[in-house]
């Protein structure tokens, strides 16, 4: 019975969710389908950026350590009587 309830819940969802898009495409035509490419497009190179470097090797895939520099600039540093 809770797979039914499920599948029914699923349906139901999936079918919203296509009359939304539809709805939205027959009111703002083509600038809806530019906006959510766009928008989508900068998320996916947000989330690269962000990925760790890494190298896929026989024996798996290595990420490699982020080098990362002082924490402190100099400048801070030196004015907060830090020595860097």
């Amino acid at each position: 019975m809770k797979k039914i309830a499920g599948l029914i819940c699923f349906a139901s969802f999936c079918a919203g969710t296509v009359w939304v898009e539809y709805e939205a495409i027959s009111r703002f035509g083509g600038a809806f389908i530019l906006i959510a490419t766009g928008s989508g497009l900068a998320a996916l190179s947000a989330a690269l950026y962000r990925a760790p470097d890494g190298e896929e090797g026989v024996d798996g895939f290595h990420i490699r350590p982020r080098h990362r520099g002082p924490r402190v600039l100099p400048h801070t540093a030196a004015r907060h009587g830090s020595k860097a």
